[in-house]
């Protein structure tokens, strides 16, 4: 089953359908960024699975997927939804997305098990390093004339799109954030700067392999919090250990505890065992963002890692 067929079956996908003049929803571009589109349907082509559309932001002709449209808004419900949950949808989106994806893959490695798994492996590290190697020369060509500029982060992007099925988080965290630096079409000055330190580090290799771009460790409450499950409200974000979000939100309501989405009235947000230091360009990020903000506003928001919650959970 491929990736957009798994979307298509979620029960919370399946709230409206696309339909001819004005519609709203969430798009999964080739380039891998997850937005929202505002458009005007003109007509459908059942065979080539696509629909003719006026993108009404830009008033100007688009073709869209028709397996690439996650979820679809109907007029009502979008009406009562703030800024904010728009975002909290489209993050968990993208969280879905990943974790989907992650699952996918590690079905395909056993139904595609090699007799000789240290040959796998062997040969998936000898692609994965010549990956990085050609990435440094690519970096390299980019930086001769001392400055990155539009054109240069579009093919860098669309090289880091062509490898990204390779596991590799220097690879990875790569492509988010010069996916996030395109997202408006445009490589501004500043993104520019930031696009040619990065790509200058990697080059100069004064950086360690799978820390590309590490910002900050994990924010984490120190001490680490008495965690009380019955009663409060839990965010989670990230991929975690003991199993999918619909697991560890079921533990939780078994417990008394209400999973929710991130706001300023959160108990805990509990960040999945597989998130790394590079959490900052990563897709589970912007939670863990918004809860440090609520924090700057007095909020009562605790973070704290699987692991911990796990503790109490088990108690």
């Amino acid at each position: 089953m491929g990736i957009f067929d798994w979307f298509s079956k979620k029960d919370t996908f399946e709230k409206d359908t696309l339909k001819f003049g004005e519609n709203c929803f969430i798009y999964y571009a080739a380039s891998g960024e997850v937005s929202l589109k505002h458009v005007e349907i003109q007509s459908f082509d059942e065979d080539k699975n696509q629909v003719q559309a006026i993108d009404l932001t830009v008033h100007e002709p688009r073709t869209y997927k028709l397996d690439r449209v996650l979820r679809v808004f109907g007029t009502k419900e979008l009406k009562k939804l703030s800024e904010e949950d728009m975002h909290n949808i489209i993050d968990e989106i993208v969280e879905d997305l990943v974790a989907a994806a992650e699952e996918e893959q590690k079905s395909t490695k056993k139904e595609k098990q090699l007799d000789s798994t240290a040959n796998k492996r062997f040969n998936q590290k000898r692609v994965v390093e010549r990956n990085v190697d050609e990435l440094i020369g690519l970096a390299r060509g980019i930086l001769a004339d001392g400055k990155v500029d539009q054109l240069e982060a579009e093919a860098l992007q669309k090289w880091l799109i062509a490898i990204s099925g390779m596991e590799h988080p220097l690879l990875h965290n790569l492509l988010v954030r010069v996916n996030e630096m395109l997202e408006d079409g445009v490589l501004d000055e500043e993104e520019s700067k930031e696009l040619f330190e990065t790509l200058n580090s990697l080059t100069g290799g004064d950086f360690e392999t799978g820390e590309l771009l590490k910002s900050s460790t994990l924010p984490l409450d120190e001490p680490a919090p008495e965690v009380i499950i019955n009663g409060s409200t839990f965010c989670f974000t990230g991929t975690f250990e003991s199993g999918t979000r619909k697991d560890v939100e079921a533990a939780v309501k078994d417990m008394g505890g209400v999973p929710s989405r991130l706001n300023g009235s959160t108990n805990y947000l509990v960040i999945g065992a597989y998130a790394t230091d590079s959490w900052a360009h990563s897709a589970y990020g912007r939670k863990i963002e918004q809860a440090l903000e609520y924090k700057q506003k007095g909020k009562d928001v605790k973070i704290i890692s699987e692991h911990h919650w796990l503790k109490y959970l088990n108690e």
